[in-house]
């Protein structure tokens, strides 16, 4: 960060120094229009609107990014909660299965209990 703006600024010294140096009035023309303005001020207009489209375009870029982050943030959430749910119905199937072996278990120990009995 710190270097990005000492980046700027040296190059925005640089660029005023340019303009200043080449201060000659020279015609424009817009196609529909001519008019006569200083080289300076063409140059820092210049420089101030493509600044002004580079911040745009990185607006832009973060704006879908944050969107991106929020639509990525919810389909956790999501599959964070289908997760829970299935481990919700492991566990029952696990009690269940638990319950089943133990029921399998007193059947068998009834089964020899009564076939030592007629023994």
């Amino acid at each position: 960060m710190k270097a990005t703006f000492i980046l700027s600024l040296v190059m925005a010294i640089l660029i005023a120094i340019f303009a200043l140096l080449n201060g000659t009035t020279v015609p424009v023309s817009f196609g529909f229009a001519q008019i006569e303005a200083s080289l300076a001020l063409i140059i820092l207009v210049s420089v101030a609107i493509g600044a002004i489209i580079i911040y745009l375009i990185d607006v832009m870029g973060k704006f879908k990014s944050a969107r991106r982050i929020k639509d990525l943030e919810k389909k956790i959430s999501q599959l964070e909660k289908e997760v829970s749910e299935k481990a919700a119905v492991i566990s029952k199937l696990s009690q269940a299965e638990a319950i089943s072996n133990a029921a399998k278990a007193d059947k068998h120990q009834n089964t020899q209990e009564k076939t030592e009995e007629k023994a």
